[in-house]
């Protein structure tokens, strides 16, 4: 999907992509740079060069509503990692009722709530509660896919759990 052109200019690309797809739906979005981080590029994070297009490979899980009634980014430290909690709680009560592809998509979701760039934003405090938020969540996904057969992938959200606590 090539995305770019003058329409919409005040949506990014990654979010005009977003916006177009079905729950379920994996894609790489081909993003021009007018639509990505432009003739300047961005020196903070993520760091991008200048005149950039940028490929991005999206898996659109579901569509998650904030209950707080507001878009993710306008949720405060304390309402995010509240949010991703709750998340992680339902996804618990799915793991239990062997309901592992649904308990997967919910601790994905809480997960996106410790995004990387919320991340690096957070230090002290802040940081240690959202990776209590999101550590277990990792280990929910890995006991899925460990009764799903799939090892490899267990291991790879054992090792981000680990690269956390070092």
């Amino acid at each position: 999907m090539l995305l770019g052109g003058r329409k919409k200019k005040e949506m990014t690309g990654l979010a005009i992509g977003v916006s177009s797809m079905k729950s379920g739906e994996r894609v790489l979005l081909h993003v021009r740079c007018e639509l990505g981080y432009g003739k300047k590029g961005s020196f903070s994070f993520p760091n991008v060069p200048p005149m950039t297009y940028l490929l991005h490979e999206v898996e659109l899980i579901g569509f998650d509503e904030t209950k707080e009634g507001k878009a993710r980014g306008d949720l405060t430290v304390e309402e995010r990692i509240g949010a991703a909690d709750r998340r992680k709680m339902d996804g618990n009560a799915l793991f239990k009722e062997d309901k592992l592809e649904e308990a997967m998509q919910k601790d994905e979701m809480a997960i996106a709530y410790m995004g990387d760039d919320f991340m690096f934003q957070l230090f002290g405090k802040y940081r240690d509660m959202a990776l209590a938020a999101k550590n277990p969540c990792h280990l929910n996904i890995a006991a899925c896919v460990v009764k799903l057969k799939r090892y490899e992938e267990a291991i790879g959200h054992r090792s981000i759990v680990s690269a956390h606590s070092s």
